[in-house]
């Protein structure tokens, strides 16, 4: 079986980028396409930029392990579709959740060092993330607590904690 990975994300191909629903339709798309269930268009022109700005596409269901950046913040914004920003201490416990959508809770900042997610709601969720620094290999760091190569066994368990995080924080805020 061929996986069509090798083409989830693509840098700026214009001095103007309208983010209107033609050109967000497009990406979602392109995330339906690949095997991964995601998309990331680039708004830098390089890894090599000083500020990091791009648009996400991710997929329900599909795993995306949690990140932390130790030398620099993060900003997300919901443009399409709703999410669980879901923010994590060392160890793996929920320090925090917000859900986000186009109607609620649009923005959230998310300090340097600390472990965060997006796990969409809505089939396919569209967000932009900015965040300032070149890009490094170092500058992502996954936990050992679901990691970014994990087996299936470990995802079951990792999306097993976070939907029950999920039941409990919507019957105790309904």
């Amino acid at each position: 079986m061929s996986q069509n990975t090798q083409k989830y994300h693509e840098f700026m191909k214009d001095e103007i980028v309208k983010a209107d629903s033609t050109f967000l339709g497009e990406l979602l798309q392109k995330a339906r396409q690949n095997d991964l269930k995601k998309y990331r268009y680039c708004l830098h022109d390089s890894e090599n930029s000083n500020v990091q700005e791009m648009i996400f596409v991710n997929e329900k269901g599909f795993y995306y392990p949690p990140d932390k950046h130790d030398h620099c913040a993060e900003t997300k914004i919901i443009l399409y579709g709703e999410a669980w920003i879901i923010l994590f201490e060392e160890d793996g416990s929920i320090r925090d959740m917000m859900k986000a959508s186009v109607d609620g809770l649009r923005l959230c900042r998310v300090e340097k060092g600390i472990y965060h997610a997006v796990v969409p709601v809505s089939e396919q969720v569209i967000f932009y993330e900015m965040r300032e620094g070149k890009f490094t290999v170092d500058m992502v760091t996954y936990p050992v607590w679901a990691p970014r190569d994990a087996s299936e066994e470990e995802i079951k368990g990792y999306k097993e904690r976070v939907s029950q995080a999920i039941r409990q924080w919507e019957e105790n805020n309904v």
